[in-house]
């Protein structure tokens, strides 16, 4: 009976797992690809992208390859873009919220729990979280965001108030 019960116990340790779980193997340094498709309410065509991603010390490195080319990086100082000529980083002015960007990306669900009511559902091997908006101004803008995946995140989905959705399928490479 004492075996059955630790058997059980420990069977139960290897499946459980929880929003930290989720935190920690995102919190490394990471880079692959992503494709990205954006579907609007009132267009018929999909709008699509691909290219690649870093994320390093707390900073995401976004480079769009194709339709066109952008590289964007996002730290918590802010959200530069790189001039195509100079290869310098320019500050946007906008007032984006850089810090719900890296919280998101980075799975830092402290911070993100200040926005969102969060629903975590699956196991190690197949996992989703729903978060749904608190914040008066993130209502405004998204019904819905919903990351999934198995080891690490393979999929996040943005569905906005207004019908439009966004979904960005991740491509790991082994660092």
């Amino acid at each position: 009976m004492r075996f059955f019960l630790f058997f059980i116990l420990f069977i139960s340790c290897l499946y459980s797992f929880d929003l930290k779980y989720l935190e920690e193997i995102h919190s490394k340094s990471q880079k692959g690809e992503f494709l990205q498709e954006k579907h609007l309410i009132n267009f018929n065509q999909i709008l699509k992208s691909s290219g690649e991603f870093e994320i390093q010390n707390g900073i995401l490195i976004w480079s769009i390859l194709s339709p066109v080319q952008q590289k964007s990086k996002i730290t918590k100082d802010g959200i530069y873009i790189e001039d195509i000529h100079t290869k310098q980083w320019q500050k946007l002015d906008k007032n984006y919220d850089k810090e719900l960007i890296l919280s998101l990306i980075t799975f830092n669900f402290k911070e993100i729990q200040n926005e969102f009511d969060i629903s975590l559902s699956g196991d190690k091997n197949n996992w989703k979280v729903d978060l749904k908006p608190t914040n008066i101004w993130l209502k405004k803008i998204f019904t819905l965001i919903t990351l999934s995946g198995k080891d690490r995140i393979q999929e996040m989905i943005l569905k906005e108030v207004n019908g439009d959705q966004t979904i960005n399928k991740f491509y790991f490479k082994k660092y």
